[in-house]
Parts: structure tokens; sequence; C-alpha cells
């Protein structure tokens, strides 16, 4: 990938992990993900191997299984989405059920894995 293929708000693959673009200015992109913010410039798409990724969607109601160990309390448990938030501009645009009607943990579409039964 060339950094002049860049667009803000889609995902791009880099040294092994999913990361949200959010921000793209001539020379430089900042990517987010859950575990960093980072800012990769131009050089950057020369010297690593960046690639654009296929992301999964989600609906409220689809039953997801959570596959971060970032979502701490629902680690390898199965949840229900029950908001979703402009999943086109937002990295974390899922909330996931957490079993409370005030409280929810919020997912990026790498965290969880649509179960269909």
């Amino acid at each position: 990938m060339k950094f002049k293929d860049v667009k803000e708000h889609t995902w791009v693959k880099y040294l092994g992990d999913y990361f949200f673009v959010g921000y793209v200015d001539d020379y430089e992109c900042y990517l987010e993900n859950e575990l960093d913010v980072i800012t990769l410039t131009a050089d950057d798409f020369k010297t690593y191997h960046i690639e654009p990724v296929e992301v999964p969607t989600f609906k409220p109601g689809d039953q997801v299984l959570v596959v971060s160990k970032m979502i701490e309390n629902l680690y390898q448990q199965i949840t229900t989405i029950i908001e979703v938030d402009e999943p086109k501009h937002e990295a974390f645009p899922y909330g996931l059920d957490m079993g409370h009607k005030y409280v929810r943990a919020w997912a990026t579409p790498f965290q969880i894995r649509k179960l269909d039964y």
C-alpha cells in the first residue's frame, strides 16, 4: 500500500495489528487501536508492509464472542451488541452488553467475532 492510497476512517494492518486511520495529512497519518495511537509518515509506507483490510460489520442484537483481552470483563465471553455508534467514523463503534443497562464496553470490529447459529 502506498501512502497516497491511505484514506481517513478506514482500517489498515501494520506490523500484524489492525489500526483505524483517524486522520491523514500531506505527509503523516494517525492510527489507533485498543493499545496504541501512532503516527506513520509517508516514508514508513516505503519501509513497512502496510495493507488495507476488510472490516467486519455488526448491528444491534448481534451475538458476539469477545476475543480481546483489553475488554477484561468480557474476554472469551459471549455478549450482545446493544449500540452501534458511527462504525465508518469511529475506532470503537460497538457497544457491548455488560449486564447493566447504563454500562457498556466499547469495541473495535477486530476485538469481537460474530456468532452465527
